[in-house]
């Protein structure tokens, strides 16, 4: 259904695209002829329609760049006076080179049209646009391929217990008859025995020189 939608948006895209370009040589060519009309050089005439109908196209752009900015207002206000002046332009050029006999009303209206289909076409490009990348993007992001399903969620392990860093208690550690220290000998439990060979007042002076 996505792929239909973003056929028939680009289908409109381009018809839009054909119909402002078509509008835009009719207005150019219209405004080129009254450019001479009012004496300017042959070579550079067709510079005037450039930036009569250019300014239509940049400010239509520059609004759907700048939506939701506070200076939209200025690309709207550029857009507004470039499609008033095309217009005007186009509607004085059908009353100055029409047939004799031609209505004059039925002259501007035919001029008028090439600028407002300028003006909306450009417009409703802009939008198309705008939403065939909103459909592509929502496309990428909810398409899975046939017969793919989402990878599961990666399981973490038990975290292990944490390490006690408690210092153990050494009183509670008896160590064997072979770890134990040597014992002072019998000599040093008999006190008097002791200071008798030693000839010191404690037997801590025994048990250094042992």
């Amino acid at each position: 259904m996505c792929s239909g939608i973003r056929a028939a948006v680009c289908a409109a895209e381009v018809g839009t695209v054909l119909l402002a370009a078509a509008a835009f040589v009719l207005s150019f060519t219209t405004l080129r002829d009254l450019a001479q009309r009012a004496g300017v050089e042959t070579g550079l005439a067709w510079l005037w329609p450039l930036i009569v109908d250019g300014i239509i196209v940049v400010s239509t752009v520059s609004v759907f760049a700048l939506a939701g900015t506070r200076v939209v207002w200025y690309p709207w206000l550029l857009l507004v006076a470039g499609s008033s002046v095309s217009v005007t332009a186009n509607a004085i050029h059908a009353v100055v080179a029409a047939e004799p006999g031609v209505p004059p009303l039925l002259a501007e209206a035919v001029a008028a049209v090439p600028p407002i289909v300028l003006v909306a076409s450009t417009h409703l490009t802009a939008i198309l646009i705008r939403h065939s990348r909103t459909v592509y993007t929502a496309a990428s992001h909810n398409h899975l391929p046939e017969n793919e399903e989402p990878a599961p969620a990666p399981q973490t392990s038990d975290p292990q217990p944490p390490v006690s860093h408690q210092i153990p208690n050494l009183s509670l550690i008896r160590p064997s008859k072979k770890q134990r220290p040597l014992v002072l000998p019998r000599l040093c439990r008999n006190r008097q025995r002791l200071t008798q060979r030693c000839g010191a007042k404690s037997p801590l002076s025994c048990v250094s020189k042992v």
